[in-house]
């Protein structure tokens, strides 16, 4: 009988193989469990929870898929570094919605959105994607970097 894996079950080697022929995340940032080795202090400034600053995180890789390789990253950012970057987007989106976006900022975010599908398919969707300048979102460029290391990307061992 063929034992199924867990989703939340981490094999290092597993991980680096699906990676080997992709850009990939430097695996020696994280130990055989998947957790990551560097730790980062919650942010949070949420009154009501005096020890949410306390609480260390730790990222946890997840390889969801295989051939392509999929990956999550549990607590990539802290809470309030999800809530900062959300905000460019909708910072953006009120500056339109009120009347005062005739003139793009050069420290905005640029909002595209396009078709997914075929205009002769039946199904009609529609995606938005957010384009931020780099010197907006310096956290997530140091993530990244520590992310895929060094080499951008070496399947680490």
């Amino acid at each position: 009988m063929h034992s199924k894996r867990r989703p939340h079950d981490f094999h290092k080697d597993e991980v680096a193989n699906a990676m080997k022929n992709h850009l990939g995340v430097d695996l020696d940032v994280f130990d055989d469990r998947g957790y990551s080795i560097h730790v980062e202090r919650n942010d949070d400034d949420d009154d009501d929870d005096k020890n949410a600053k306390d609480e260390i995180q730790k990222w946890k890789l997840n390889l969801l898929h295989k051939d392509p390789p999929v990956f999550t990253v549990e607590n990539f950012f802290t809470p309030r570094e999800c809530e900062r970057y959300k905000s460019l987007a909708l910072e953006e989106e009120d500056r339109f919605a009120f009347g005062d976006g005739n003139e793009k900022k050069r420290d905005s975010a640029v909002k595209i959105t396009s078709p997914t599908f075929a205009a002769s398919s039946i199904s009609k969707r529609t995606s938005t994607t957010w384009f931020c300048r780099y010197e907006m979102v310096p956290t997530l460029l140091a993530k990244v970097q520590r992310l895929l290391g060094d080499s951008g990307g070496g399947n680490g061992g």
